[in-house]
């Protein structure tokens, strides 16, 4: 029998992970969590998870940073925000932020 999770997408993970980025991704620096969410992104290469958020954030969510910065760069999306910061937890809480405004995006798309 598998163990339901407490999550059911990718952003109801990062909101969770949100309060406590030190247990979910051992660290707040945005490349550490970006490392976690390219083992998440491998692991949906695996399964199916029929999740469209996490569809769209790992094929837009980096396009959506370069525009947010002005900024195209081919540095990753955190090093976009970590050239943008002075500190991990900083980056950290301009990263969710950024989920935010994405996932507004995707939800104002969706309808």
């Amino acid at each position: 029998m598998s163990q339901r999770l407490p999550y059911n997408t990718l952003l109801d993970y990062l909101l969770m992970a949100e309060t406590r980025p030190g247990m979910f991704f051992g660290s707040c620096c945005v490349d550490v969590v970006r490392y976690h969410l390219d083992g998440w992104n491998m692991h949906r290469k695996m399964t199916e998870d029929n999740d469209d958020f996490a569809e769209y954030f790992f094929e837009e969510f980096h396009g959506f940073v370069e525009s947010h910065y002005s900024d195209n760069r081919t540095i990753g999306w955190n090093g976009l925000v970590r050239e943008n910061t002075v500190s991990d937890n900083d980056g950290f809480q301009i990263f969710m932020s950024l989920v935010r405004q994405f996932a507004s995006e995707f939800e104002s798309k969706r309808i």
